[in-house]
């Protein structure tokens, strides 16, 4: 969508500096088949302390500009 349907469903302009473009750009010229676990350096600490990939920190996920901000999930679209 436009940038203004980005804001709507996201609450937030599309921003080069987000993650997200890095992350959707890696999914097309790879396939998301090849993708085990998709992780921010935010989200290291807390997954070596645990031993597991832990998710994406529901803020973190808002400001990479993939999340419904409605629903709270990532919105099909826009990943």
């Amino acid at each position: 969508g436009d940038a203004m349907h980005v804001a709507d469903w996201t609450g937030s302009t599309a921003q080069e500096r987000f993650t997200g473009h890095h992350f959707r750009r890696f999914i097309a010229d790879h396939g998301l088949a090849s993708i085990a676990a998709l992780s921010l350096v935010s989200s290291l600490g807390a997954s070596l302390l645990t031993g597991n990939i832990m998710p994406v920190d529901i803020s973190d996920a808002a400001g990479m500009n993939l999340m419904d901000i409605r629903s709270k999930r990532w919105h099909e679209r826009l990943v």
